[in-house]
């Protein structure tokens, strides 16, 4: 939860992605797994904390 705050997440929104997706991988697959950690630039938009302008 820290490196999600850290990499500017909605913490509990990059839970819900993060346990849906581990859910639908292949766990053989372990290069996978990067594209869900929290400072990947897979990470969908709606994930990330809005910068205020």
């Amino acid at each position: 939860m820290e490196t999600a705050k850290a990499n500017n997440l909605v913490v509990e929104k990059y839970l819900v992605y993060l346990f849906d997706n581990l859910s639908k991988i292949d766990m053989k697959d372990v290069n996978i797994l990067d594209n869900l950690m929290p400072w990947s630039n897979k990470i969908p938009e709606d994930i990330k904390i809005k910068e205020k302008k």
